[in-house]
């Protein structure tokens, strides 16, 4: 399946066929800029509010959605277990049915930034995926 998020909408796109499978309408006005992440069969999109959904990838059903208490892009990743999602200064960690594990102010205090963050081998850097090998043993840092 491939999402495409444009403005606040979200189109489902059979990847074999190039048949839209489905559309949902973000429920926040025409922001322009929603960051989108694919886990299992869930799908994870947050625009620019404070808000993050969770949508079914097979049928765009809504699961949930949630507050994080902090505006403008995100940046999202997922250790299989959790999501996470950093907006400006804030990070949440969410199960994957919306429950808040925590939301802590994690970057206070840090001025102008240019955020990298990474999670298991996946990091983004200037809203680009830069992936890399998972770690193998000779990879282990010395002591």
């Amino acid at each position: 399946m491939i999402i495409i998020a444009v403005a606040n909408r979200l189109t489902a796109v059979d990847g074999r066929t190039g048949y839209v499978r489905w559309q949902v309408d973000l429920p926040v006005g025409d922001i322009g800029n929603v960051e989108v992440l694919m886990e299992g069969g869930y799908i994870f999109a947050s625009p620019a509010t404070d808000r993050v959904f969770a949508f079914n990838l097979r049928t765009g059903k809504k699961l949930w959605e949630k507050t994080t208490g902090s505006f403008g892009r995100a940046t999202m990743m997922t250790d299989g277990e959790r999501v996470y999602v950093l907006k400006g200064t804030r990070m949440v960690a969410f199960t994957h049915r919306g429950e808040i594990i925590w939301n802590s102010e994690v970057l206070s205090g840090q001025g102008p930034l240019s955020i990298v963050v990474g999670l298991g081998g996946r990091m983004r850097y200037r809203d680009e995926p830069v992936v890399f090998p998972e770690p193998t043993q000779q990879d282990e840092p010395m002591e």
